[in-house]
């Protein structure tokens, strides 16, 4: 008899067990705590804004950025994003286009 004998009646595909109950499987991911299954949500694509300003304001921008926010990655772009909330939040009238 050969080591192999065992798999002769093999079928690929095919298996006795059964699928899992979905609820059963939901419960215990909550119970897991994953119960927040939502897929996260698509981010929107960067783009860069590219524009020329003289060295001394991109240098006391860049100072108040970090100050704000700390040297960390990011800083620079938060804090524009800040002003442009800040903007947008006091703009009167119309566009918030500049």
């Amino acid at each position: 008899m050969s080591r192999y004998d065992e798999f002769e009646d093999f079928e690929p595909g095919k298996t006795n067990r059964k699928r899992a109950d979905q609820k059963a499987v939901e419960m215990a991911a909550q119970e897991a705590g994953f119960g927040d299954r939502t897929p996260p949500p698509v981010k929107e694509p960067l783009k860069s804004l590219s524009f020329r300003l003289k060295t001394s304001e991109v240098d006391s921008f860049h100072r108040q950025a970090y100050e704000e926010f700390g040297p960390g990655y990011g800083a620079i772009a938060n804090y524009f994003r800040k002003i442009r909330q800040f903007y947008e939040d006091h703009h009167q009238g119309g566009s918030s286009r500049i």
